[in-house]
């Protein structure tokens, strides 16, 4: 009886460690996700599909702000560069403009957009608290503007002849709050443009440079 009783034991022995050892291997693996978030995101490259590198990026939060200006500089994938500009812009600082600025020539036009969005937040957010109809003009604060303003301006300027509106518009936007007088004559010339919320931010931006308000053209009118 008792030689049954040891080949059980030893039979549950041979159950349980495996089980044990695995429990341990998660938590292990648990602990180091919270407690180093960037080499969890530093996972994500070698996730098995894109949608499960978006996911590992996100999760990341702050702490993968560094990670994500690495992939908007390198990846060659635009969902994933467009996924980085967006966590620059939620979590990032006015350090991070230039690396964003980067990517305002970005062949795909969301990257591009992904990248204006973050390079706004990053210089006057408080102005994208502001209602959608955008009727208030607020100056981004001195100290949140890069001290590379003037780079940043003409980075910005190709950007007026983009062939998405919704460039175009957050474009002149942006120009106006860093002061680019520089651009004055190409923001007259979005007065012309074809697209109401483009000559509407052109106009906003050119009250902000200027002190007047320009007259937005309705090309409705033009005959």
């Amino acid at each position: 009886m008792n030689r049954v009783h040891r080949s059980i034991a030893f039979l549950l022995v041979l159950i349980f460690i495996p089980i044990a050892l695995s429990i341990q291997k998660n938590a292990e693996n648990s602990g180091v996700q919270t407690t180093n978030a960037g080499n969890g995101c530093r996972e994500a490259q070698t996730a098995q599909n894109e949608q499960d590198q978006v996911v590992q990026m996100l999760n990341c939060g702050p702490k993968g702000v560094d990670f994500a200006a690495e992939t908007l500089k390198n990846n060659s994938r635009a969902r994933l560069r467009e996924v980085a500009a967006y966590i620059i812009g939620e979590y990032g600082n006015q350090q991070l403009a230039g690396v964003v600025a980067g990517s305002l020539n970005d062949s795909s036009e969301q990257v591009r957009r992904a990248a204006l969005t973050a390079l706004q937040k990053i210089i006057n957010p408080e102005a994208l608290k502001l209602g959608p109809s955008g009727d208030s003009l607020v100056l981004p604060p001195t100290g949140s503007l890069s001290p590379n303003d003037g780079e940043l301006c003409s980075v910005l300027q190709p950007l007026f002849k983009d062939r998405s509106p919704l460039v175009r518009a957050p474009a002149a936007e942006t120009d106006g709050w860093l002061r680019g007088s520089s651009s004055i004559p190409s923001l007259q010339e979005l007065l012309h443009d074809p697209i109401e919320s483009v000559r509407f931010r052109a106009s906003h931006a050119l009250q902000l440079l200027t002190g007047t308000t320009p007259n937005i053209i309705n090309l409705e009118d033009v005959v």
